[in-house]
C-alpha cells in the first residue's frame, strides 16, 4: 500500500511540475494584440507554437473586423461581410466562399477559445497580421478594399429631372438616353467569385477588378437612380486579397459635368473611359498626362445605339435632336495592332488602328469587337497588359496603350463557344500566360456582365 502510494504521489508530482513548465512555456511565447494603436482584450491571448506558427484568438480577432462566430461541435462558421469561412478544428483546410484554403496549422481548441493561424487572416478577410517579435505584440491592419468603397458617395449635382419617357425598355431625360440596369448582391457575390478564380490560377499575375456603371448613377433623377454604388461595394468585398478593385466612381462624379457619357448610345465616351482609365493609373502609379493635352480629332452628329433600340418610335426623334459629339483622342505613342480569332493568334483578321479618326461610330475604338486584338507600342518598360472585355473596355483600351509595351484585349463572349455565333474558338487564360507571360489582367465589366448569368459564366470558361 505504502509502494501504491510512493507512487501515486510521485506521478502527481511529475504531472504537477510538467503542467507548471508547459504553462511557463505556453506564457513566455503569449502575445499580445494591437488594432489601431488600442490594446485588445483577450480571453486568451495568441501564441506561438513549437513549429513558429502565430495563433490568434477567432473570436476575439473577427469581433474586430465585424465578424460572427458559431460553432457547431468540430465545425466553425464565421460570416463577415459578404464572407463565409468554414473552418474544422484539428484541420489545416478551410474554405472561404467555398474556395479551399491550406492553412499553415490546424485549428486548435484551448479552454473556450478556438484559435487559427495568423497566416490565414488575409486569406480569409484581407486583413494582415504584423509581428514583432521583440515587443511581443501583433498589430492587426484592416483589409484595404473594405475602404475603398465605404466613403464613395455620388452627388446629385448633374442628375437629369426632367420627365421620364421610356422607349422600348430606353428611358429618355431631358434629351439623353439611359439604361436602368440593375444587379443583386447575390450575383455581385457570384461574379467577384469568378473574378477570385482568376486570382488562383494565375498566382504571379496582379488582377484587378473593374465594374463601370451606366450613365443613370451620374445622371439619372434622384428618385430613380440604380445605385451601382452600393452593388459594386459588394462585389469588391467579396474579392480575395489577392485581387485589386479599382474604384472608377469617384473619379467619373468628380467629373461628371463633362461629356463622360453619350446621349444616344449605351456607352460611354472616350473622356469617360480616360477618367476611369486614371484611377487604376493612379493605382498602379503609372504616368498619365492631362486629357486634353492629348491630340484630338472630333465629329459632331454622332447617333448611337440608343438609335437602333428606339427605331420608329417618338424616342429615335428625341435623340436625333440631341445628337453628340464623338470626341477621339489618340495615343502619344506608337501604336499598331492585329486581330485574331485565336488565343495562338495564328487566325489573322486584320489590321487594327486603336483609334480610326475616319469612323463616325463607336467602333472608331479598336475597330470595334474582335475576339482577341494585339497592339504592340514604342513604350520600353517591357510590361504587358491582359484587358478582359466588353464593349466599354474598347474606349478604355486606346489608353492602355500609353503605358504598356503590349496590349492584348480579350473578348470573353468571343470565345468557348459563348455568347456569339462565331465564338467557337477555345480559350484558355493560364494556358495564354504561359504564352505571353503578362503581367497585369484587368477584368472590366459593366452592369450586365456582372447581372446576366451567360456573361458570367462566358467570363469563367477561360479559367474552368
Amino acid at each position: 500500500m505504502n509502494c501504491i502510494k510512493k507512487c501515486l504521489s510521485a506521478a502527481l508530482l511529475f504531472f504537477l511540475v510538467t503542467a507548471v513548465c508547459f504553462t511557463c512555456t505556453q506564457c513566455s511565447k503569449n502575445y499580445s494584440i494591437f488594432y489601431q494603436e488600442e490594446k485588445i482584450k483577450t480571453t486568451t491571448p495568441p501564441y506561438k507554437t513549437e513549429s513558429g506558427e502565430i495563433m490568434l484568438p477567432l473570436r476575439a480577432t473577427m469581433a474586430i473586423f465585424d465578424g460572427e462566430v458559431m460553432q457547431k461541435e468540430n465545425q466553425i462558421r464565421i460570416t463577415q461581410n459578404t464572407r463565409e469561412i468554414i473552418l474544422h478544428l484539428e484541420s489545416d483546410t478551410a474554405y472561404a466562399n467555398r474556395r479551399e484554403i491550406h492553412l499553415t496549422a490546424p485549428v486548435t481548441q484551448l479552454e473556450d477559445e478556438i484559435f487559427f493561424p495568423a497566416s490565414a487572416l488575409t486569406a480569409f478577410i484581407g486583413a494582415a497580421a504584423v509581428i514583432n517579435e521583440d515587443e511581443k505584440n501583433i498589430r492587426l491592419i484592416p483589409p484595404a478594399f473594405r475602404d475603398m468603397m465605404n466613403d464613395t458617395i455620388v452627388s446629385n449635382t448633374n442628375r437629369k429631372e426632367g420627365e421620364i419617357k421610356t422607349y422600348n425598355g430606353i428611358s429618355i431625360i431631358d434629351g439623353m438616353g439611359m439604361e436602368f440596369l440593375h444587379f443583386s448582391d447575390d450575383q455581385a457575390v457570384k461574379y467577384a467569385d469568378i473574378v477570385n478564380t482568376y486570382c488562383d490560377k494565375l498566382p504571379d499575375v496582379n488582377v484587378y477588378s473593374m465594374i463601370v456603371p451606366t450613365a443613370a448613377e451620374f445622371y439619372g433623377p434622384k428618385n430613380r437612380y440604380p445605385d451601382y454604388t452600393s452593388g459594386i461595394r459588394t462585389a469588391y468585398q467579396s474579392l480575395e486579397p489577392g485581387v485589386t478593385p479599382v474604384n472608377v466612381i469617384k473619379e467619373l462624379d468628380a467629373h461628371a459635368d463633362e461629356k463622360l457619357y453619350f446621349n444616344t448610345d449605351h456607352h460611354w465616351t472616350q473622356r469617360g473611359a480616360y477618367y476611369a482609365y486614371k484611377a487604376f493609373a493612379d493605382l498602379k502609379k503609372l504616368p498619365l498626362d492631362p486629357i486634353d493635352s492629348f491630340p484630338n480629332d472630333h465629329f459632331d452628329g454622332y447617333l448611337g445605339s440608343f438609335i437602333n433600340y428606339t427605331r420608329g418610335t417618338e424616342g429615335e426623334t428625341i435623340l436625333r435632336n440631341h445628337a453628340d459629339l464623338l470626341e477621339r483622342f489618340l495615343p502619344k505613342v506608337e501604336v499598331s495592332g492585329k486581330a485574331y480569332y485565336d488565343m495562338n493568334m495564328e487566325k489573322y483578321i486584320m489590321d487594327i488602328p486603336v483609334v480610326d479618326t475616319k469612323s463616325t461610330t463607336y467602333a472608331c475604338f479598336i475597330d470595334g469587337d474582335f475576339p482577341i486584338t494585339v497592339f504592340k507600342t514604342s513604350v520600353e518598360n517591357g510590361k504587358k497588359l491582359v484587358l478582359i472585355k466588353e464593349s466599354y473596355g474598347n474606349a478604355f483600351a486606346t489608353w492602355a496603350v500609353n503605358n504598356y509595351s503590349e496590349v492584348y484585349v480579350v473578348d470573353s463572349r468571343q470565345f468557348n463557344d459563348s455568347l456569339h455565333t462565331n465564338a467557337s474558338e477555345p480559350f484558355d487564360m493560364i494556358e495564354f500566360y504561359n504564352k505571353i507571360r503578362f503581367d497585369d489582367l484587368l477584368i472590366l465589366s459593366y452592369p450586365v456582365s456582372v447581372a446576366e448569368s451567360s456573361m458570367r459564366q462566358a467570363l469563367l470558361s477561360f479559367v474552368k
